[in-house]
């Protein structure tokens, strides 16, 4: 026989093993992958069928005042409250003698969260601006209220975000009361809101 012819088989016998072992390996793939799929598909169903309960229970039992005022009071409405706020009322604020604002405020309202916050934007760089906001105490709710002493407007120029600023939220099913004070950098007194009750 001819040595090349022998080379070829002895090659072709060589490859054979190589081709089985490549087809056991793509054959337990293709089992694991399967094992994977049936047990995870299960998984899959019970997670969607805990959340469907978990959604009907809230309809059910839906959290109390009490527990939706822990959940919101006093955190930020950047966490996802501001999504669909709107202004319940705004005032404008002026410097003595001025027709144009220097600033505005709104008491801001989101329907989702039913929370209430102060916002105020403000042209005065390196004014003062004093935000207030409070709920009253009722039978089912403890009263609450937020502040912000320090808010001082800097850097505007090269921060245009920092015309802008806000109390923490409080959770606000009915009316809130809200107070509003601007001072400028010598601590002289600007304009204000008073104390004033926002439905």
């Amino acid at each position: 026989m001819p040595k090349d012819k022998q080379l070829k088989e002895s090659d072709t016998k060589k490859e054979k093993p190589k081709a089985i072992k490549k087809g056991a390996a793509i054959a337990a793939l293709v089992l694991a992958l399967g094992v994977a799929s049936a047990i995870l598909e299960p998984l899959e169903k019970g997670a969607n069928l805990l959340i469907t309960v978990t959604d009907q229970w809230q309809k059910w039992f839906p959290p109390s005042a009490a527990e939706l005022a822990e959940k919101y009071d006093k955190h930020s409405p950047l966490d996802g409250c501001d999504a669909d706020a709107e202004a319940k009322d705004q005032f404008s604020l002026f410097k003595p003698g001025e027709d144009t604002p220097i600033a505005t405020a709104k008491v801001m309202h989101s329907p989702s969260c039913n929370t209430s916050w102060v916002k105020v934007s403000n042209n005065l760089e390196g004014a003062t601006v004093y935000k207030y906001i409070e709920r009253k105490d009722t039978e089912d709710l403890p009263g609450a209220h937020d502040d912000t002493p320090n808010d001082v407007t800097t850097d505007t120029v090269n921060h245009p975000e920092n015309h802008d600023s806000f109390t923490m939220q409080l959770y606000a099913p009915s009316c809130v009361l809200v107070r509003v004070e601007l001072t400028d950098s010598t601590g002289t007194r600007v304009d204000e809101v008073p104390l004033r009750e926002v439905c």
